[in-house]
Order: structure tokens, then sequence, then C-alpha cells
């Protein structure tokens, strides 16, 4: 950490619990927040929608990708 983070860190930790709480809840907000502007209930939404959407083909009998398939993939991305 740069030494202005080291001197806002040392004043958060100086605020009152409750405080502190609001200051991390808009920290970590800031954080999910894309560059497109959504929010963690914009995300959450989407995803609802591609569970339902991934759900539905598997009851249609859509094949899915094998794990052993998948697990590569996922892993690549993480590279």
């Amino acid at each position: 950490m740069s030494a202005l983070s080291d001197e806002l860190a040392a004043q958060a930790l100086q605020l009152p619990d409750e405080e502190r709480g609001k200051l991390v809840d808009r920290l970590v907000e800031s954080l999910h927040q894309s560059g497109d502007g959504s929010t963690p209930e914009d995300v959450k939404t989407a995803w609802v929608a591609e569970c339902r959407r991934r759900m539905a083909e598997t009851d249609a009998g859509e094949p899915g990708i094998p794990l052993v398939e998948a697990w590569p993939q996922i892993a690549g991305r993480h590279a």
C-alpha cells in the first residue's frame, strides 16, 4: 500500500464500528460495479436469468458440457 493508503486505513480504523461498516459496504459495492454502471442487484438479476435459462435447457433434455471438458476451460480463464 502507498503512504496515502496507509494514512487512509489508519483514519478509517479510528471510526466507530457502525461508520467503519458503512465505509466497508461502500468500498465493496464500488468493487462490484462494472464499467457499464451495473450494480450488484443488476448482476444478481442477470445471474438468476442465466440460471433459469440453463435449468430450462437441462429440463428440455439438452446436453450439458461434461466436467472433464468444462474444467480445463474454466481453469484456462483464471490462468
